[in-house]
């Protein structure tokens, strides 16, 4: 079983780092604990603090690994002391179920990821195109959803699922591509499927790929 936290921010302070590590050390041999570290945007005076959350909230539910059970830690949720985390644990672990823990930035949890995950929580499922198209909302040109035209080692082409003019951006060797949590090359995009895709000058270069299939 591995638990995964996907959190906003990075360099934590140093008491911080003990106390993941020392719970890390309490956890059982058969759990294995991966950090995920999504590094802030820059709350620079005048930004669009909504666009920013909305960026980072697509970051995170991008991160979360396929067929992980995921929970929200947000001060609007309910309250778990430890001794019932401890529990909520063990039940997942018995189950073999990997779990995925998000911690938000200095607001908190993106609102859209609170609204998908409360669907989840109220429908069962929710169609990948509905959850993906909640983060969307409110981001930015930097934040691209759509299908999958054609990709080649140089530039991708989309199309956007809100049905507008198709968009080209440029590859680079530094671009992250991703399918349910792991790394493969260009070449394993297939046209067609959905892809969340992350700028950071506008739309002009994908910074990383993230690809959900048809």
């Amino acid at each position: 079983m591995r638990i995964h936290i996907i959190a906003i921010g990075a360099r934590m302070p140093a008491w911080i780092e003990a106390g993941y590590e020392e719970y890390a050390r309490r956890l059982p041999r058969e759990c294995t604990l991966v950090l995920h570290e999504i590094p802030a945007r820059r709350r620079a005076k005048g930004a669009d603090i909504s666009r920013l959350i909305a960026q980072e909230g697509a970051r995170q539910w991008a991160t979360v690994p396929s067929g992980a059970r995921v929970i929200a830690l947000d001060r609007a949720g309910r309250k778990l002391d430890t001794e019932a985390l401890a529990t909520e644990i063990k039940k997942r672990l018995a189950g073999g179920e990997d779990l995925a823990f998000l911690i938000g930035g200095p607001e908190g949890l993106a609102p859209q990821l609170r609204e998908l995950l409360q669907r989840q929580l109220d429908r069962g499922d929710v169609d990948p195109e509905e959850l993906l198209r909640l983060l969307q909302r409110n981001a930015s040109e930097n934040v691209r959803l759509g299908k999958l035209v054609e990709a080649n080692a140089t530039s991708l082409k989309l199309a956007p699922l809100d049905g507008g003019d198709q968009v080209t951006l440029t590859l680079t060797p530094s671009t992250i591509i991703r399918r349910a949590g792991a790394a493969i090359k260009v070449s394993g995009l297939a046209p067609g499927e959905i892809v969340l895709v992350l700028s950071m000058d506008g739309g002009r270069t994908a910074f990383a790929v993230y690809a959900y299939g048809p």
